[in-house]
């Protein structure tokens, strides 16, 4: 084992995808804690200036681990499946290297410049751990590592557990860490040593991460995951329940959405009920949360707090993120669906009853346009009634239905694109979601953080970035009717 193999052992364990992801999360990293250390406290406030920029950085470093360093277990696998001893000492050397380097480093800077080096150190070093730990457990029981700062929101107040900013933080951090470095280190030895470590329930969250580098940026989300696989990986009550009635070849359309599967197939009530209990059973732990808080914090004005300033925020925040998701997902999917010629494509091609060339694209548009466009037009029309019941200002309203309605612009000009076979390359469409992501967020957030007056000032911007967006989407789709127009019939795979 060598100094030399330890540093170049992520970049080997890396695929080329993770390598620009830990990049970029590098480059934003360093530069918002340089612009939060110089521009983002002023007054007496400035003098907290390094714990809460530790936090900051300590979230990029969670998301570094989780990223780069995780990785190395594939290395290790595959050193000891080989019996290569030197490989796997290597992979598990370097995460400890580079973990260390990750709470060292930042924390002798910020520490050297602001002071408070204890509480950063041990902010960093929960961060790595946990990233690690998140990274090793199974799917199942990975989620609880996301609620744990909205977890540590709640007892905050009732058990009096210090702050970032506090003298007793260190301890905490430093527990934190010990917990979360145990759980990694049982985790990385039960999977390194395991017969079957890439399957099942019990493999860890960092197989997904591989599998989605694998297939590109359609494969997020699971969406580009083959149907055997996510049988494989997901357990008997969430396998999806599709409704078979009202299918065949009296009913094209119900048998082109059972065909494509994933976001498009019909369910049963159950399998939708299923699907709702596991959103709303997360959108009710987040209002617990916030109930809590209000209670807590502001016991003389529950109400304001509550109703007017936290569910205001979780409605625009879980609505726009849910309209953003609910137009990657389908979009996603098609793009991988319409890679390979050798897989579904034929399949779909030789149903019976889909009718002649013109037929068949019309009823493809529909199976592949209506759920999603449903879905989203539900979740206008909810999204609507809760901010009318809690008394959301006109101009947040305003920007949440223009939020959506450009999620529905977006399935639109994408599915289209996809089905005319003139997508867009990989970056072009990265870029493109990035801007309209971007969007969205800006157009949520500015309304619910700013006045009406500050609002004013940047409604100018808001129409010029939305007219541009809007510009594209419809070239996009415009680009991809006359492609599909052209094209003998849909079925046909798009060059990579």
């Amino acid at each position: 084992m060598t100094i030399q193999g330890m540093l170049i052992a992520p970049w080997y364990a890396m695929r080329q995808t993770t390598r620009w992801i830990v990049l970029a999360i590098s480059v934003l990293l360093a530069a918002g804690a340089c612009a939060f250390a110089l521009f983002g406290l002023h007054g007496a406030e400035r003098v907290y200036w390094a714990p809460i920029t530790g936090m900051l950085v300590a979230t990029g470093v969670f998301m570094l681990t989780l990223f780069g360093l995780s990785p190395c277990l594939l290395l290790a696998i595959d050193g000891r499946k080989m019996r290569l001893p030197r490989v796997e000492h290597e992979a598990s050397g370097a995460v400890l290297l580079y973990g260390a380097l990750l709470v060292v480093v930042p924390s002798a800077v910020i520490g050297s410049l602001g002071g408070y080096i204890l509480n950063v150190m041990a902010a960093l070093a929960a961060a790595v751990t946990a990233g690690l730990a998140m990274a090793l457990l199974p799917r199942v029981l990975s989620f609880f590592i996301w609620l744990l700062p909205a977890a540590f929101n709640m007892l905050q107040p009732v058990f009096h557990l210090p702050r970032p900013v506090e003298p007793g933080f260190p301890s905490l951090g430093g527990s934190l860490a010990l917990v979360f470095a145990l759980i990694a280190l049982g985790c990385w030895r039960r999977v390194a040593r395991s017969d079957q470590p890439y399957g099942g329930m019990g493999a860890p969250m960092m197989m997904q991460f591989g599998a989605a580098s694998r297939g590109g940026w359609g494969s997020w989300g699971g969406a580009g995951v083959d149907a055997s696989t996510l049988i494989r990986r997901n357990p008997a009550w969430l396998q999806p329940r599709v409704e078979l009635r009202q299918s065949g070849p009296a009913h094209p359309v119900t048998s082109l959405r059972i065909g494509l599967g994933g976001v498009f197939a019909p369910l049963t009530m159950g399998g939708r009920a299923m699907q709702l209990s596991i959103v709303l059973g997360a959108a009710l732990f987040f209002v617990l949360q916030l109930g809590v808080q209000a209670a807590q914090r502001h016991p003389g004005h529950f109400s304001e707090s509550f109703v007017h300033s936290g569910l205001v925020g979780m409605l625009m925040w879980g609505v726009g993120f849910g309209g953003t998701m609910l137009a990657l997902l389908p979009i996603a999917q098609l793009v991988q669906r319409w890679m390979k010629q050798n897989a579904e494509l034929p399949l779909l091609a030789l149903m019976p009853g889909l009718g002649d060339a013109a037929h068949v694209k019309r009823r493809l548009l529909c199976a592949s346009l209506l759920p999603p466009l449903a879905a989203l037009a539900g979740l206008m029309v909810l999204a609507l009634v809760l901010a009318t019941l809690l008394h959301a200002s006109a101009i947040g309203t305003c920007a949440l239905m223009l939020t959506l309605c450009g999620a529905m612009a977006f399935v639109t000009a994408f599915v289209v694109s996809v089905l005319g076979g003139r997508p867009l390359g990989r970056w072009s469409s990265i870029g493109l979601c990035l801007f309209g992501y971007v969007l969205f967020s800006v157009s949520i957030m500015v309304p619910l953080l700013s006045s009406g007056d500050q609002v004013h000032g940047y409604v100018a911007w808001f129409v010029g970035a939305w007219g541009v967006l809007l510009a594209v989407l419809a070239w996009l789709a415009l680009r991809g009717w006359r492609g599909l127009a052209q094209r003998p019939h849909p079925f046909l795979a798009n060059s990579v």
